[in-house]
């Protein structure tokens, strides 16, 4: 996975929301477990969060919102993103 994720941030833009988009769609279909899954998805939309299609961000949010055991890792690892990437807030 942290080749794919290189990847994305150096490919050419017009492949990054196919490639972007397929990783989280991989993510989704062969987690071995929720965070490890969390952990996946939010690394993509950290590296092409602009680049990605719609649904996949749809299946992001509705990840997140169905995973309760996980929200405060979730919130946690969503505060430590803003503060180290200024630029999403």
């Amino acid at each position: 996975m942290k080749e794919l994720l290189e990847f994305v941030e150096t490919c050419d833009i017009d492949f990054r929301s196919d490639t972007a988009s397929n990783i989280v769609l991989a993510a989704d279909k062969h987690a071995p477990n929720k965070r490890w899954h969390i952990d996946t998805v939010l690394r993509v939309l950290v590296v092409a969060g602009n680049y990605l299609r719609d649904d996949v961000i749809y299946s992001i949010c509705q990840l997140v919102a169905n995973t309760s055991e996980l929200h405060h890792y979730r919130y946690a690892l969503s505060v430590i993103l803003l503060v180290a990437l200024p630029c999403l807030a």
